[in-house]
């Protein structure tokens, strides 16, 4: 039963991170990307071509340049999760801004 709570919170927590990252995915926004996605870059630092930390600061500044860019471009609104709690991820309030 806790792993079934367990896997509950990953699951939502990574849907979560999928409509952060991405945008409303569910109506075809999405952020425009420079570079390696994701699960590419973080490949690349299991493989041991790049330093782990530096895989993660550069997902984080192009992820977030580029999200700033297309909220600008009104492409996609920004995600607020107020009162948010990684144990209780879908049960915090849910505000998406035009800016």
């Amino acid at each position: 039963e806790i792993a079934s709570g367990l896997c509950d919170v990953a699951n939502n927590a990574e849907g979560l991170m999928v409509k952060w990252i991405f945008g409303d995915t569910e109506n075809g926004k999405t952020i425009n990307l420079a570079g390696d996605d994701y699960r590419t870059q973080l490949w690349n630092a299991i493989m041991g071509h790049m330093d782990i930390d530096e895989a993660i600061n550069d997902l984080n500044t192009r992820y977030n340049a580029a999200y700033d860019e297309d909220i600008s471009y009104g492409s996609v609104k920004r995600l607020v999760i107020s009162d948010y709690d990684p144990l209780h991820p879908s049960a915090g309030t849910v505000t998406w801004l035009d800016k």
